[in-house]
């Protein structure tokens, strides 16, 4: 074998590995899952965002957060979620579902119109920087931080992501008191 053709098959290898180490993100862990998320976004694919997020449980657990706050409430995890009424005899569980289907509907807009990865959003910022630290809450869930430009400083928030089967599932965020802001 000459030095000509070792260096050629030297060069073929380093390139190989090289290449076998930028690997695609895998739905197989929550960073990954949240990159292929940012990804479907990015690609105006709302079919390939519902894979990795499930935007109703998002929109839910956020409103029963902020009504949790309401003055009269009770602020009790799941407390808001239960049949109890608001204000003037309107079920509170109404009104959590009709914010999740607003949500669901300006974010499917927004994936449609690319709004929804411009810099400065959660997933644009998860397209330009990735993921922060990842905490496990048990074999089936973990929070995966991201650090998201807002007015008056960044904002960390921590993305809830649930296995299911194969992939990992966006189903809620925490740390936010804007849900539209990080996304929109």
């Amino acid at each position: 074998m000459t030095v000509r053709r070792t260096l050629l098959i030297g060069l073929v290898l380093c390139l190989a590995i090289a290449a076998g180490c930028q690997q695609a993100p895998s739905a197989d862990t929550p960073e990954g899952s949240a990159m292929l998320l940012a990804e479907a976004a990015e690609g105006a694919d709302w079919t390939g965002m519902r894979t990795y997020m499930d935007a109703e449980a998002v929109g839910l657990v956020f409103a029963e957060s902020l009504l949790a706050t309401l003055p009269g409430q009770d602020s009790s995890p799941g407390a808001a979620a239960s049949p109890d009424m608001h204000g003037d005899g309107f079920p509170s569980g109404a009104m959590q579902e009709t914010f999740a289907r607003q949500f669901v509907e300006t974010l499917q807009a927004a994936a449609e119109d690319g709004t929804v990865v411009a810099e400065g959003t959660l997933l644009g910022t998860l397209l330009e920087d990735g993921v922060g630290e990842i905490e496990y809450v048990g074999d089936d869930e973990a929070l995966v931080s991201v650090t998201v430009p807002a007015e008056g400083g960044d904002q960390t928030v921590q993305l809830r992501m649930r296995r299911t089967g194969q992939r990992w599932m966006l189903v809620a965020v925490q740390g936010t008191t804007d849900l539209y802001e990080i996304f929109f």
